[in-house]
């Protein structure tokens, strides 16, 4: 099975840990991808980067609305790297997730490191 997707963890401007996600979240790959974010923000990643995601379905955003009601209860609020017009942006605005999350244009835009 070839993989759909990788993920990486890169320090971004201003030292903020963010996991880059490259490639497709569906309903293989979401239940990982969620997994392997969940333990990346438990590990002080501050920001999920989905510039580069080229298809999110529907278990996509399920994934991405659990993490966002984790971060709610445990952790502070989740930045979202979604350039406007890209695939997950769109996905975003569609199903009206947006306000679950801080949704940024680029990585540029994200907040220094939190202490």
């Amino acid at each position: 099975m070839s993989e759909i997707y990788r993920l990486s963890v890169v320090e971004g401007p201003g030292g903020a840990a963010v996991a880059r996600i490259e490639g497709e979240i569906d309903l293989a790959s979401a239940p990982t991808i969620g997994a392997d974010l969940a333990a990346q923000i438990g590990r002080g990643v501050q920001a999920i980067d989905l510039t580069d995601v080229e298809f999110i379905d529907s278990a996509g955003v399920r994934m991405l609305v659990e993490l966002a009601r984790a971060a709610q209860e445990d952790r502070p609020l989740i930045a979202i790297v979604a350039p406007v017009g890209s695939t997950a942006r769109r996905m975003l605005e569609l199903t009206g997730i947006e306000p679950l999350f801080t949704v940024l244009d680029s990585a540029a835009a994200l907040p220094t490191r939190a202490t």
